[in-house]
């Protein structure tokens, strides 16, 4: 039966900033030195690949989300517009 393991994660401290981070993300959330045994590699690939998963889910639903407001704004337009021509008829009517 197989046993999971955790990922090994190098942890990077606090206080190391700027130019004395070593490689990885920027602010030290990622592990610097990739897990040396292959079970805490595919952990640590599988823990990756979903968050990036994650992250362009987000990312399609903010887009989905820009876009159906986008519409909303080009028929407020219409309706704007149709209305402007409406009153405009009106008053020309009136004179």
């Amino acid at each position: 039966m197989p046993v999971a393991v955790p990922p090994v994660v190098a942890v990077v401290p606090s206080e190391v900033k700027g130019d004395n981070l070593p490689p990885g993300s920027p602010d030290g959330s990622e592990p610097t030195i990739p897990p040396s045994s292959p079970k805490a590699l595919l952990a640590y690939i599988d823990v990756r690949v979903e968050k990036e998963a994650h992250e362009r889910r987000e990312e399609e639903s903010k887009r989905a989300d820009l876009q159906f407001e986008e519409a909303r704004l080009d028929k407020l337009k219409e309706e704007l517009a149709a209305r402007e021509a409406a009153l405009t008829a009106r008053e020309e009517a009136l004179e």
